[in-house]
């Protein structure tokens, strides 16, 4: 996946200005109920900044790490790569959906001037 990605990007991400790896996204009850201490999995902003024995099994911090792993075997610098989730589905906004939801997060970066934009969807295989 790395050499694909490169192939596109370039080394290091010189061909963009900023990498967004989108991940199929899931409510946020599937996630937490994966957090036998109750204490980590989306409790605090950072609940996926590593892995660790609390989020081994979530599924979003899961991402976190495949698309850490990926930036760091393209060389790219962390503030040229991010990190969405697409697909969310809601009835009236009734059920949470991990964030950052790809969308907003494509706005945001739009804003900042970002001009060369890249998608990435690591867990889409066809």
């Amino acid at each position: 996946m790395t050499e694909q990605i490169a192939s596109s990007v370039g080394q290091g991400g010189k061909d963009v200005d900023h990498l967004l790896f989108s991940f199929h996204g899931v409510p946020e009850a599937q996630c937490s109920k994966t957090d036998t201490t109750e204490s980590v999995c989306l409790r605090t902003p950072d609940c996926c900044a590593r892995m660790r024995r609390e989020n081994r099994n979530c599924y979003r911090a899961q991402c976190f790490e495949t698309a850490r792993l990926l930036a760091k075997q393209l060389g790219l610098k962390d503030s040229h790569w991010s990190i969405g989730f697409q697909s969310r589905l809601t009835l009236r906004g009734t059920i949470q959906w991990i964030r950052p939801y790809t969308d907003e997060a494509i706005e945001d970066l739009a804003r900042k001037g970002v001009k060369r934009l890249a998608v990435v969807a690591p867990s889409f295989t066809a």
